[in-house]
């Protein structure tokens, strides 16, 4: 392991150490501001706390976060975002740098670890069980439902699992990708990034200094999900966000250097 590797290791130690410490403090704030009636300030903190901790993560690791196409963020409404996805890097970027508080779908393992379980409750996250398609199925329309009720946004990463292409090459949609946008007629903003796959490879993080570690995040417009949608039309709803969010991203490729 490279010394460059050892430092961004420590780096997410480091951070992930700060993170559970701070998420007790903010825990018993958070329960201070709801006793004394004043729990409506509290999914703006929790947005607040989310981007301070995205952004110094990112500086810490020497990138430059670049966003085009905010423009086509609504100021409101429940929103469904759907990502390619290329690291475990991708949801602490897209939490601070979208522009809009955001949950996510999350496997149900995660929450069994203390600190970060309640933090995804806060930010309205929704539990998905891999193995119980059923379970996921209800999970999607009870999140579906909350979706609207509050007004919350949620991140899917339509791939299932991360890219393990070094290059970032995106892998076929699953077929129920637009469960949750279509229990609920919720429209879908489809989100290109690039570069949070090179920071798994430590060639291109030896050979590019910091600040010029670029990272891309483009977001496209919005796109209508009505409900009752049959088998042939949801196929190719998910195959037209598919093509959007590969175009999208082959704009904004990053090449990192690399060592020889």
């Amino acid at each position: 392991m490279t010394l460059e590797r050892l430092r961004l290791k420590w780096i997410e130690l480091r951070f992930l150490t700060y993170f559970l410490i701070s998420i007790q403090v903010r825990w018993v704030w958070f329960t201070w501001l709801r006793l004394r009636g004043q729990g409506d300030r509290v999914p703006e903190l929790v947005y607040q706390a989310s981007v301070g901790w995205s952004h110094q993560v990112f500086s810490l690791l020497g990138c430059r976060v670049e966003v085009t196409g905010a423009e086509h963020i609504p100021a409101q409404g429940p929103m469904v975002v759907m990502s390619n996805h290329q690291s475990r890097f991708d949801i602490p970027l897209l939490s601070g740098y979208f522009g809009r508080p955001l949950g996510f779908a999350a496997k149900r393992e995660l929450y069994r670890l203390p600190g970060l379980s309640y933090w995804m409750k806060e930010l309205g996250c929704i539990p998905i069980d891999r193995k119980r398609a059923e379970d996921s199925g209800r999970a999607f329309e009870a999140g579906g439902e909350r979706l609207v009720r509050e007004k919350r946004w949620i991140i899917i990463f339509p791939e299932g699992t991360r890219s393990r292409d070094p290059q970032g090459e995106i892998q076929a949609f699953k077929r129920g990708s637009l469960r949750l946008a279509e229990s609920q007629g919720i429209p879908v903003i489809p989100v290109s990034l690039d570069g949070t796959r090179l920071l798994d490879d430590p060639r291109a993080v030896v050979a590019t200094p910091p600040g010029e570690r670029v990272i891309r995040i483009k977001v496209g417009a919005p796109v209508a999900v009505p409900k009752g949608l049959s088998a042939p039309q949801r196929r190719d709803l998910v195959e037209s966000l598919r093509d959007t969010i590969v175009s999208n991203r082959e704009s904004i490729r990053v090449h990192w250097r690399y060592l020889d």
